[in-house]
């Protein structure tokens, strides 16, 4: 090419000298590098196959003229852009690997190790007393809470100190927050009182128990609610026999209070099993409660734990029962309500909802029918299932719009 723009200027009949002086100005004004950049490179010099990026890069390092710039097929820029894919889930996948692997050892290792050689954890983990929720309640103040006909009292015994709320029914409430002496005269009235036993974790301010306590004191009934040894402001520490003993203790509480009032004992999820057993010692005594309601009821706590969803990565593991459900034992954890509900001879109330994940329904089943199947003949027993599809779950039945009903044609 550089011979052929010779040639023109041959025919224009330019003398040598000219030639050489023109081409003395063109080297100085840069003209020449741009007219030696058309001229066809060597194979040498040009890689014959480029991709991506690194065409561009030697386009424009052809541009520019500077040779120390046009990288070469086995350039470190050639193979960066190549491999640059590679170089991006490499490191990626190794670490998901790691996490994976720490995450195995740790769910399936330590965990079952820690269990079996402390069995402590396993009662820690029934009771789960360590979860204060909600955190900061003053518990001396439930009007804080919307509880405006409730005083807060605490309630001793065998160097056991409980907390315990009253909630008046609505009939009873005044404007302002009454006596103590009016609310222990208050329990000889003629209103039904339900005394409440709540589950695992949480205390007596939990959200969905405040509402349940309103919604029984609208229906005008009185309320007692006992935070067990070891949960919110109850001194001590949780075991199956302690709990039970706190529960019958405050129900001899109200029973010396309430004259001929009738008294229900309404149990929740663990709170089942402490009132299932409470109740079948009653009634062997022969100071049976009015009545007896079940709300997310289970057979026994070995049911229990393998059905529940912190369960489910271990069931499957060689050794579970004796890992896991055998350290119940010798924690002195067994919660039988399947070999305490056949002594109960009073009327009972059975509430679950079909979509709780905590304890199946399936559960609740099971403990109704041997209910049926063992208690005396002539004593009610009725089961009211709630549809997965209200999403009232393991603890929402107080939201059940029919409640109201169910509750009034139960308690009398």
């Amino acid at each position: 090419m550089i011979r052929l723009r010779s040639g023109a200027h041959t025919e224009g009949s330019e003398s040598g000298d000219a030639r050489e002086t023109e081409q003395t100005e063109a080297k100085r004004d840069g003209k020449l590098g741009r007219q030696s950049d058309l001229a066809e490179p060597e194979t040498k010099d040009v890689p014959m196959k480029s991709h991506g990026d690194t065409r561009n890069i030697n386009s424009d390092a052809n541009l520019t003229g500077d040779s120390k710039s046009t990288p070469s097929a086995d350039s470190n820029s050639f193979k960066y852009t190549k491999g640059s894919h590679e170089g991006l889930f490499s490191p990626w996948l190794w670490l998901c690997l790691k996490t994976v692997g720490w995450a195995v050892f740790i769910v399936y290792i330590c965990v079952p190790t820690l269990v079996k050689t402390n069995p402590w954890i396993q009662g820690s983990i029934v009771f789960f007393n360590i979860l204060r929720w909600p955190p900061f309640v003053d518990f001396t103040r439930p009007q804080d809470l919307g509880l405006n006909a409730t005083r807060n009292l605490y309630l001793e015994h065998h160097n056991v100190r409980l907390g315990v709320w009253q909630v008046l029914p609505v009939s009873m409430a005044k404007g302002h927050l009454p006596s103590d002496n009016y609310f222990e005269q208050a329990l000889g009235d003629i209103k039904p009182i339900v005394l409440y036993l709540h589950g695992n974790s949480g205390t007596r301010a939990a959200w969905h128990r405040v509402q349940l306590y309103k919604r029984l004191a609208l229906m005008d009934y009185h309320v007692v609610i006992v935070d067990y040894r070891g949960y919110a402001d109850s001194s001590g520490s949780p075991t199956e026999e302690g709990v039970i003993q706190d529960a019958r203790f405050v129900y001899n509480w109200v029973k010396a209070r309430s004259k001929d009032a009738p008294v229900y004992i309404w149990g929740h999820s663990l709170g089942t099993a402490i009132t299932t057993k409470l109740a079948s010692c009653l009634c062997k005594e022969g100071t049976p409660p009015t009545g007896v309601i079940l709300e997310s009821a289970f057979t026994n706590i070995r049911e229990a734990a393998v059905n529940h969803p912190f369960s489910r990565p271990y069931t499957r593991l060689p050794g579970y029962d004796w890992i896991f459900l055998d350290t119940l034992d010798a924690n002195n954890i067994y919660f039988e309500s399947d070999k305490s509900i056949g002594d109960i001879t009073v009327p009972l109330l059975m509430l679950h909802a079909e979509d709780d994940i905590i304890v199946p329904i399936q559960l609740g089943e099971k403990l109704y029918k041997i209910a049926q199947k063992h208690r005396p003949k002539g004593n009610p027993v009725e089961f009211i299932s709630f549809a997965g599809s209200r999403g009232y779950g393991h603890k929402h039945i107080h939201m059940a719009p029919y409640l109201d009903v169910i509750l009034r044609d139960f308690i009398l």
